[in-house]
């Protein structure tokens, strides 16, 4: 009677052996899974920064483009303080305009 249940126990102990065995393996792959879907999070969130880099130096580009970041010479003057030839309608423009009215 002891070596049956001796017996038992050590197939018992088996069968604990082999299910620790498949847990142990399904639990190796959800990690796995879990490390994979970390990873892609990463590298989505280095190519989400990198479009806000992007972004910034955009705006900070156009914002520079802007006309009064532009140096004193550069900055194109307001008509009050155009010179008088820039003033004047160009003499090809009245010639232009009779032109058109007689066509």
């Amino acid at each position: 009677h002891i070596q049956e249940v001796a017996e038992e126990a050590q197939a018992t102990s088996k069968m604990s052996e082999a299910e620790l065995r498949q847990i142990i393996e399904k639990t190796n792959a959800a990690a796995a899974e879990a490390l994979s879907a970390a990873q892609v999070a990463l590298w989505a969130e280095v190519i989400a920064a990198m479009g806000t880099v992007a972004s910034v130096l955009a705006a900070w580009v156009g914002w520079k483009m802007d006309d009064s970041q532009l140096p004193e010479e550069l900055q194109v003057p307001s008509g009050d303080s155009l010179p008088p030839e820039l003033k004047r309608t160009p003499p090809e423009a009245s010639r232009m305009r009779s032109i058109a009215r007689d066509a």
